[in-house]
């Protein structure tokens, strides 16, 4: 299949997940093509891994977790809480951490990032 054809048809694919309300509608074709690709897991639309993630978020507070879950997910599907690359791939899964520091210090000086480069 031609790259023209793929873009096609995943446009379709998205336009039809809009209107069944699986994909938000600020969703553009090509952030489909990535989360499809690369953080569905074993999820089969992009409402499904949002639940997922807003799940897995709200378990870690100590009440109202049914509370919470509404609120993180719909923070995320309306577009107002946009989850980083290890949430997106890795929260509510077994495939790994949720986070993406190092628990690295590096100063608030230009001195400090070039020295901490060096070591």
């Amino acid at each position: 299949m031609q790259k023209s054809e793929q873009k096609i048809q995943l446009k379709d694919e998205l336009k039809e997940l809009q209107a069944k309300g699986e994909a938000p509608d600020w969703m553009k074709w090509f952030s489909y093509a990535m989360i499809k690709e690369d953080y569905l897991y074993n999820c089969k639309t992009p409402r499904e891994r949002y639940q997922q993630i807003a799940n897995a978020a709200a378990s870690y507070l100590p009440s109202d977790n049914k509370m919470w879950e509404e609120r993180f997910f719909n923070l995320i599907w309306n577009n107002y809480l946009s989850p980083s690359t290890p949430v997106l791939g890795n929260l509510g899964t077994n495939r790994g951490m949720a986070v993406s520091c190092s628990a690295s210090y590096v100063g608030d000086s230009m001195w400090d990032i070039r020295s901490e480069e060096h070591t």
